[in-house]
């Protein structure tokens, strides 16, 4: 049937799924087939793009459509914190609604999640992506004629994560896959394939694909990587592949292809290369506008130079060599997209057909497999349109009630991806639903499979259709694929089948040919060969065995380290290494790792090293072509042990005379041994730059000595012990004391030493007391040398007191003068003073003195000077007191204001009393614990208002106390208004006080002795203000003085009897009469600036200047009315009394609303007014609760409160009452609110100054019946629902509510969604699973017995098995995994093997989820082996366990053996594994175990021959063999006969003497032979050694002793030889004497034998002498010396000589 497109039917619309509309229908509905094509099409994707339907072009009167996809969602691979955009255009009428999903979820619109729909194209836009929004998303498309679904696959790379900007899609490639996979490239179009468009008809700034550089020949060389790299211009970016011969390649284990889309650079990388890799690689740039291919070769070293040379290829019989291609991986399909183009134009009309995207498997597809299936799956649909049209026109009309009850097909389980090892059964099965029974069609790369011998296909009634393999081979790997379908519709999935090659098989698997056509292949349209022609054509794959391309280095490290073996193997297949610890297989610890990098390079990592890891290691590369082996040596250095120097002796202290000789030695101990460094007041020591200074070193000794010393040498002297560990210090003080020459009285001269900062002159020249102010010193005041003169204070410091900063000075007289060791030192409150811009310190001639330059308070305290020297120490001390200066004069300035005066002088003296009895502290305070004592007490205080108290306090003890300061009860902290500081005295400043400061001040001190506390008063009194009185004062007469000065007084009028009454109960403010006060100033004018000036002395100057102040500051003339006022009427403004208040009757009558009415007090000045701090709040309180309303008032004198409510004055009662909380805060409480208690709240505060008011409002709430207007119902929901809702509705509005399941309350979460909308409250219960099922209730949050309950019934599934335990083979120590799966996920299970329970463990693990039950066991043994059964419920299913031993390996192979007669033999031979038997053999013949000569030994792996006593007629070849592995390893046991060529002979030796014992054999080196004394067995030890040179044998023993004597035998085999040894006993002729001897001096022992060449030794103390740079040892004949070296202190003691059992001791004393 002849179909055309539509007007408005869209086309091919970008990389997504493609729609084919069609006007023919079925039953009135328009079919529509979404395709899903590959992303890798630009030439069918550009060519075929056009705008989709829009609502409005769809006519009125055509019938509803469902929603279909025109271009759906794709994957896509983003790094993290892009923007991405998933986008499909989709239509349908009417118009469809679109909802995004996300593992099932819904999205939502938000400014995260951007949803929109504009004609047809529905976008979801993230703004900001994050690895955790990895997923799958789906887009559902609903209108009232149906719904779609298309989804994708999003993956975030983390910002660590390579995201390749060229590549269109991450490729994630499994590391063990070799060759390349085939990519699916389209075919372009025949204009393409021909020419590319010509240029003038390209869009401006577009061009087709062009190479400006071509790949170059590259030369190969097995196991080096290859780069093949072009550059390719275009516009747009063309799109690039590279090909071997007609083959596409992709990114795999060798095979990674990169380009740089900026500067246009490709290149394909080949990591290792092997023969076969040989060939011509294409690479091909395809846009929309053309294509472009360029080529070049990879060639082997005689091809190479050969093309260098000549420029072509060697031409062979055959023609030009052409080299095989690689065998490729089946799962591809080659050249689709020309087929699905060809398909496309097909003109055919099918139902509508949806495609299954394999990323919903359960399986991680690759992005290049994912477009393989969708390109293969497209095409399977394609090739079957015609033939399903036609099979449904044959078909019967179907009655319309099955069609009523009749469905699509759809996927019950799927197919999953599998890979299996060769020889292994497969089964791939799925299960299918739908209504009529679907038919099922199975296809492998795209072609349809039909039954036969070696695939059973097999479909069972409950829809379940399987393909069973019996033996898988290499040909049975790539993509099956299962299409259902049906009168309804079509559903298709795929999977992938990977066939494993087994390693232990010897040789490469020949693939089996097929007699019988497996596959129906349709004709290629393609003029290019197909995929199955291109298989066909491919050689079996070449074995090669393995080829360290990189061998390990020997290591040599430190113990502690890390040691690290690079190797890298090459081979085909790639083969499997492991490595050997002195021939020991090695297992991965926490300590020994293997890491393997992409480049193939293994590395073994050794962290840390101990010595257990030294000696060989090896390293087996192993697959089936062969293996290679190769041995490096590690070599661990013992790790030094490590300790700090410490000094064995110390320095000490040294004072010399003048010109004598300073010895300083010490003595360190460390590992290593430390080297002793000197130093002179921190300066090292250069013994070459002082000739004076000789400096001797020897083993952690050192001693310096300083010849001819002088006062200059006077210093610290320190020596420094330095060693890797660390280092030590020891320090000590020389002084060189100076000598005084005296000559007669007359020539006798002072000795002048240098000052602190300068050289003082001659005495003679500058008398000292004109210098210092001093008097003459005596003669007996001068130092003298002879005498001992402890240092004295002739004179001691004075205290100091300043009433402000400035310059202090503090001097004493010191003597004796002159004396050069005195050290003189300046103390502040007993810590020294250091020199700074503003201290100065001098020290001449007996004259001391500390200078302040600027003193400040800080600066106060007790100042010490303390001098020593050799004889003793002196001290004196005094005190330094600055005051504080004040900046601002805060004293009043009225006459009355003066009384302070007078207690500043009474405290200043008191403070001078206390600073005189400290002053008097001269001696040194003891620095033991004492408890607090109060020195000083603080003084009461009593001032007025605004006025500064002050409290001083001293206290003592030790350590220092801590002093704390309360104020009535109040710690009183440091602030703006409290002042606390110390300088050797407390102080307590309060500033600015006021009336409610009164009380008691009281300080507390406190350390860990003890405590102690004083209290103080003080009393504030309220400050008398007489400004109000001044400034309205209205003098009426002017009196005048004698002396023609002003003056003022009060007079009094006369006034009513009344008022004289009152006047005597009341104060009257009295006026003084005062005068001008004046102060004499004496003047400093001379007569020369008096007759230069003039002043102005006239009578009535001071009159004339008073009159006009009086006149300026007169404002009115009721000054003499105001003067006549009371005392209690000078207030701020005066209210005149209405003759309402004076008459009693209204006042009574109106007493009620008035309120508070304070009787007339006397005001004082300090009286304020009341004002509020904290006012009252409006309150809204429940019925039945209580209101509280608290106010803060301030006020002088303490306010009276009074509570109104709406202006009546409120009673107090057992429910309304008001009290004070503090003193100034006064609160209302009123219980048992009730409705009637709303009203409005008035607090009134008054006192004799005022009154002032607030309110507020209190709102009490009635509570309402709250009922449930609709109860909870109940809900039946069947298991694994999405939700079950509860909704309940109360009769009020926006109360709180709480759920209950069974009195237990739920939370909001994953499981529960709560939600109330005023008076309706709901209850999701997600994901309805068997335990949900119970009883829910909804109470009221406020009061629970508000309640609703209802039940939620759960309808449970029945239990299935929707997959059963398959059989497993595994190899041994591999793991093996059982799996099955459940209708039911709320079931558990057991697990059982032959019968038994399984113990689960570290190896044995088992796991469920969503009903999927599986058993993990690793690292399978051979008992592991057997049946594994599954029990769920009634439902059991069963598999088996195979366990297939790992191949055997033989590490260690005999070698060849010489022995000697009648000495036993020993053959090894190691496996790399346990448990194999073998056999041994002897010529050929099998050794059995009767034979009691012959011993066998099995040790792990190992496999041992022991052979006792050997005879010659043992000499032979063994062997050892494994029949049932064809393992066998032979060597050759060879048995030597061995004679004594010379014997022993007896011999006489000396006491202490050498002894050798000689034996020659016949044959050379045999290290079997025996040394016997007495018929006992000899070992090596210190004094005897056995050594084997050649044919020789010598016994060698240092140092004879009597005990060593007897009869000596050599055994080797049957011969023997044997001697006599005879010692003679030694004696001492003259034993060493004891010796005497000075420092640095040689002394010499000397011990006479009887006998000559006897080794002796020389012990001092324990410890062995040996030569060297302190000791040398001679011997001369008989005599043995020792001579000590430059003897110290610490040669001192006994020297021991030995000879033999002989001693003889002698001690050395050190004088000196």
């Amino acid at each position: 049937m002849d179909t055309r497109r539509q007007p408005h039917s869209p086309s091919t619309i970008g990389p997504g799924l493609v729609t084919a509309i069609s006007p023919q229908q079925q039953n009135g509905i328009p079919f529509h087939t979404p395709i899903s094509i590959s992303s890798g099409s630009p030439s069918f994707i550009h060519s075929h793009m056009q705008a989709p339907l829009s609502p409005a072009d769809v006519p009125s009167n055509m019938p509803a459509v469902p929603p279909t996809y025109v271009s759906g969602l794709r994957d896509m691979v983003i790094a993290e914190g892009e923007r991405v955009s998933l986008e499909c255009w989709l239509q349908g009428s009417p118009e469809p609604t679109v909802q995004w999903f996300r593992d099932e979820f819904p999205i939502n619109n938000s400014a995260d999640f951007q949803v929109r729909l504009e004609k047809g194209l529905a976008s979801l836009t993230i703004a900001e992506v994050f690895p955790e929004d990895s997923g799958h998303f789906s887009c559902v498309a609903s209108n009232t004629a149906g719904h779609a679904r298309s989804t994708c696959f999003l993956k975030v790379q983390a910002m660590h994560e390579e995201v390749e900007e060229d590549a269109p899609s991450k490729v994630t490639v499994d590391s063990a896959q070799e060759h390349p996979t085939v990519i699916p490239v389209p075919a372009p179009s025949s204009e393409q394939q021909m020419s590319s468009q010509p240029l003038e008809e390209l869009p401006p700034g577009e061009s087709p694909p062009l190479f400006a550089q071509k790949p170059s020949t590259q030369l190969l060389v097995e196991g080096w990587p290859a780069t093949f790299h072009c550059q390719v211009l275009g516009v747009p970016p063309p799109y690039t592949y590279w090909k071997k011969g007609k083959i596409p390649l992709s990114s795999g284990y060798r095979y990674k292809m990169r380009s740089d889309a900026r500067s246009g650079d490709y290149y394909l990388d080949i990591s290792i290369t092997f023969p076969d890799d040989a060939g011509e690689y294409i690479c091909v740039a395809r846009n929309k506008h053309g294509e472009a291919q360029a080529s070049s070769l990879l060639l082997e070293k005689a091809d190479y130079e050969a093309f260098k040379k000549h420029g072509k290829l060697p031409v062979k019989q055959n023609g030009v060599a052409t080299l095989k291609p690689l065998q490729v991986d089946t799962t591809a399909a080659a050249h689709l997209g020309s087929e699905i183009l060809k398909h496309h134009q097909n003109k055919s009309a099918v139902k509508k057909m949806s495609v299954t995207s394999p990323k919903e498997q359960g399986w991680s597809e690759l992005a290049f497999e994912a477009r393989l299936i969708r390109e293969i799956e497209m095409r399977i649909v394609q090739q079957n349109l015609n033939k399903i049209i036609g099979e449904d026109s044959e078909q019967q009309p179907v009655d319309p009630a099955e069609d009523e009850g009749a469905c699509e097909p759809r996927f019950e389980s799927r197919m999953s991806s599998q890979e299996v090892e060769e020889g292994r059964p497969v089964i791939l099965s799925c299960q299918v639903f739908g209504y009529p029974a679907p038919k099922m069609m199975w296809y492998k790369d795209g072609q349809q499979i039909c039954p036969g011998p070696d695939n059973n296909l097999q479909v069972t009634p409950d829809g379940v259709t399987s393909l069973h393999i019996g033996v898988a081979h290499h040909e049975h790997e790539g993509i099956y694929t299962v299409l259902a379908f049906n009168l309804r519709g079509n559903i298709i999935c795929s999977a992938k089948l990977s066939v494993l090659t087994t390693p232990q098989a010897p040789s490469a698997p020949q693939l089996p040919q097929s007699t019988a056509p497996r596959f129906q292949i349709p004709p290629a349209p393609a003029p290019e060969p197909s995929l199955e022609e291109a298989l066909q054509a491919m050689p079996l794959e070449k074995l090669y065995r393995p080829v360290f391309v990189q061998k390990p280095l020997p290591v040599c490290v430190l113990e502690g380290t890390v040691a690290r073996f690079d190797v890298k193997a090459v081979g085909r297949p790639m083969p499997e290494t492991f490595w050997l610890h002195n021939g020991q297989p090695l297992h991965n610890d926490q300590v020994h790792k293997t890491v393997i990098k992409e480049d193939g390079t293994q590395s073994l990592i050794i962290s840390p090293v101990s010595l257990d890891d030294q000696g060989d290691w090896t390293v087996v590369a192993l697959n089936k072509a062969g293996k290679a082996t190769t041995t490096v040596p590690l070599v661990v250095e013992a790790k030094e042990m490590l300790m700090r120097p410490h000094f064995l002796e110390r320095l000490q202290n040294v004072s010399v005379h003048e010109g004598g000789t300073v010895y300083l030695s010490a003595k360190a101990a460390g590992k290593p041994i430390p080297d002793l460094v000197w130093l002179k007041n921190n300066e090292i020591i250069h013994p070459h730059k002082n000739s004076k200074i000789m400096i001797e070193d020897a083993m952690g000794e050192s001693r310096l000595i300083l010849s001819g010393a002088i006062p200059t040498d006077s210093a610290w002297y320190a020596v420094t012990a330095i060693n890797r560990a660390g280092r030590a210090m020891t320090r000590c003080k020389v002084i060189v004391e100076s000598k005084v020459r005296r000559k007669a009285d007359a020539d006798r001269r002072l000795f002048m030493p240098r000052g602190v900062y300068r050289e003082i002159a001659a005495p003679v020249l500058e008398p000292l007391h004109s210098r210092y102010g001093q008097e003459q010193w005596e003669d007996g005041d001068l130092f003298d040398g002879n005498l001992e003169q402890p240092p004295c204070f002739k004179r001691k410091v004075q205290s100091l007191k300043l009433k402000h900063f400035g310059p202090a000075i503090f001097e004493c007289q010191l003597i004796p003068i002159g004396d050069p060791s005195i050290v003189v030192e300046w103390l502040h409150d007993g810590r020294p003073i250091q020199a700074a811009n503003r201290v100065r310190m001098v020290c001449e001639f007996g004259y001391c003195s500390l200078i302040y330059d600027v003193a400040y308070p800080r600066d106060s305290g007790v100042i010490s000077c303390i001098a020593s020297n050799l004889y003793g120490s002196d001290r004196t001390s005094a005190t330094l007191v600055v005051k504080e200066e004040k900046s601002l004069v805060e004293e009043t300035q009225l006459p009355e204001g003066q009384r302070g005066v007078q207690r500043l002088r009474d405290l200043e003296r008191s403070t001078a009393a206390a600073l005189a009895a400290v002053a008097a502290v001269t001696e040194d305070v003891p620095l033991e614990n004492e408890k607090p004592q109060i020195v000083m007490h603080p003084e009461p205080c009593r001032l007025h208002e605004s006025e500064q108290a002050r409290y001083r306090c001293r206290v003592t003890g030790q350590p220092p106390p801590k002093v704390s300061w309360f104020l009535n009860g109040r710690q009183i902290h440091k602030s703006k208004r409290f002042r606390i500081h110390y300088d050797g005295i407390h102080y307590l400043e309060i500033m600015d006080c006021k009336t409610y400061d009164t009380g008691n001040i009281r300080l507390f001190a406190e350390n860990t002795e003890g405590c102690v506390e004083t209290t103080v008063c003080l009393e504030v009194a309220p400050r008398e203000d007489f400004r109000m009185v001044l400034r309205k004062a209205n003098p009426s007469h002017h009196h005048e003085t004698a002396s023609g000065k002003l003056t003022f007084g009060i007079v009094k009028e006369d006034s009513s009897a009344e008022s004289d009454k009152q006047s005597q109960d009341q104060e009257v403010v009295k006026l003084k009469k005062a005068g001008r006060i004046t102060y004499e100033k004496q003047s400093e004018e001379t007569e020369e600036l008096q007759s230069k000036f003039k002043r102005r002395k006239e009578e009535g100057y001071y009159e004339a200047m008073a009159g006009m102040d009086q006149r300026s500051q007169r404002k009115s003339s009721d000054y003499k009315d105001m003067l006549r006022q009371r005392r209690e009427s000078l207030v701020h403004r005066i209210k005149e009394e209405s003759e309402e208040e004076n008459n009693p009757d209204i006042v009574e009558s109106k007493a009620s609303v008035q309120g508070v009415k304070t009787e007339r007090e006397p005001l004082l000045p300090g009286m304020e007014a009341p004002q509020f701090l904290e006012r009252i709040a409006s309150q809204t309180v429940p019925e039945g609760g209580e209101a509280n309303f608290q106010v803060r008032i301030e006020g002088n004198p303490q306010p009276e409160c009074q509570w109104l409510k709406n202006s009546v004055k409120i009673e107090l009662s057992d429910r309304i009452c008001w009290r004070w909380l503090e003193e100034d805060v006064c609160e209302l409480v009123i219980k048992d609110a009730t409705s009637g208690d709303s009203a409005s709240i008035t607090c009134r505060a008054a006192n004799v100054v005022g009154d002032v008011s607030c309110h507020a409002f209190l709102l009490v709430q009635t509570k309402p019946v709250i009922i449930f207007l609709q109860e909870l119902s109940d809900v039946i929901a069947k298991e694994k629902d999405t939700l079950a809702t509860f909704e309940g509705e109360l009769s009020e509005p926006f109360y709180k509510v709480k759920w209950y399941k069974a009195g237990q309350q739920l939370e909001d979460g994953d499981k529960y969604r709560m939600h109330s909308d005023r008076c309706v409250h709901l209850l999701s219960v997600l994901i309805i699973c068997p335990e949900d099922a119970g009883e829910y209730s909804c109470k009221l949050a406020e009061d629970p017995s508000i309640c609703s309950k209802a039940q939620l019934l759960v309808e449970g599934s029945p239990l299935e098995l929707l997959k059963e335990l398959v059989d497993v083979e595994v190899l041994e120590g591999h793991s093996a995994e059982f799996e099955c799966q459940l209708s039911r996920d709320d079931i558990s299970g057991t697990w059982s093997h032959m019968g038994n329970d399984v113990t689960l463990g570290e190896r044995l693990t088992e796991a469920a989820r969503r009903g999927r039950c599986t058993l993990t066991i690793r690292e399978a043994r051979s008992g592991d082996q057997g049946t594994y059964s599954f029990q769920a419920g009634d439902k059991i299913t069963s598999a088996f366990l195979c366990v297939r031993p790992r191949p055997v390996a033989l590490l260690q192979a005999l070698a060849d053996v010489a022995v000697c007669e009648t000495e036993p033999a020993r053959l090894d031979v190691r496996l790399s594994q346990d448990g194999p038997k073998g056999v041994w053999k002897k010529d050929g013949h099998e050794i059995g175990p009767d034979d009691d000569r012959y011993c066998t030994s099995t040790e792990g792996p190992a496999r041992s021959l022991i052979i006792n006593q050997v005879s010659k007629e043992d000499g032979g070849v063994f062997a050892f063999s494994i029949p049932a592995l064809e393992l066998e390893t032979s060597a050759t046991l060879k048995v030597q006969v061995v004679e004594v060529v010379h014997h022993l002979k007896d011999i006489t030796m000396v006491e202490g003497s050498r002894l050798v014992l000689e034996c020659k054999l016949s044959v050379p080196e045999v290290r079997t032979g025996q040394w016997l004394r007495d018929g006992c067995a000899l070992g090596s030890s210190e004094r005897v050694q056995r050594i084997v040179k050649g044919t020789k044998h010598r016994l060698v023993i240092a140092r004879v002793q009597l005990g060593d004597a007897g009869h000596y035998n050599f055994i080797v085999g049957k011969v023997h030889s044997e001697c006599q040894l005879c010692v003679q006993e030694v004696s001492i002729v003259r034993c060493a004497t004891d010796q005497v001897s000075e420092k640095l001096k040689e002394v010499t022992f000397e011990v006479e034998l009887s006998h000559a060449g006897v080794e002796a030794l020389w012990l001092f103390g324990e410890q062995e002498l040996r030569p060297g740079e302190r000791f040398r040892i001679r011997v001369q004949g008989a005599t043995h010396q020792l001579t000590v070296l430059r003897v110290s202190g610490a040669d001192q003691g006994i020297y021991t000589f030995v000879a033999g059992n002989k001693r003889s001791p002698a001690n050395l004393s050190i004088t000196g």
